[in-house]
């Protein structure tokens, strides 16, 4: 136990050592006019279609137009391949959406055949009884003996 317990932690120090080495830092953050973002700007994570940096005064989100196009190239990506993306997610989101609202108009078809079926079920009862209604009524032998009645 004690064996695996090091070799997780040690598994765990060279992913967190290897994520340390791969930081992209830009001493000034430039927009496309060269104008500066921010200092020392540590690239976080592209949430599409907002690309995020921290400092030490906190983190600050930009859309890929407010970016110079070196600082794009720089952390991999581009205002095309970005767009791409966001293009992708709301193609997916819509692809979801209408997926959820076919189960749910089929939920509803599968709710009124229900309804439909129980009302059918109780009017044939209804007419069966009405058809029947002089047999309970008659107490004959012949009359009983037609629905499986027996004599009284």
């Amino acid at each position: 136990m004690k064996t695996k317990l090091v070799l997780i932690a040690a598994t765990f120090a060279a992913l967190v050592s290897s994520a340390q080495t791969n930081n992209i830092i830009f001493q000034q953050l430039l927009s496309p006019t060269n104008s500066v973002l921010m200092t020392n700007a540590e690239f976080r994570v592209i949430a599409v279609p907002k690309i995020y940096f921290k400092n030490d005064a906190g983190y600050r989100s930009f859309y890929p137009g407010e970016l110079n196009s070196n600082v794009l190239a720089a952390i991999g990506t581009s205002s095309k391949k970005i767009a791409a993306q966001q293009a992708a997610m709301i193609a997916a989101h819509q692809k979801y959406l209408d997926s959820v609202a076919a189960a749910q108009a089929e939920q509803e078809r599968q709710k009124k055949l229900a309804i439909q079926s129980a009302f059918n079920a109780q009017a044939a009862e209804i007419k069966w009884e009405q058809e029947h209604k002089s047999v309970f009524n008659d107490n004959s032998p012949t009359a009983r003996e037609s629905v499986g009645l027996g004599a009284p």
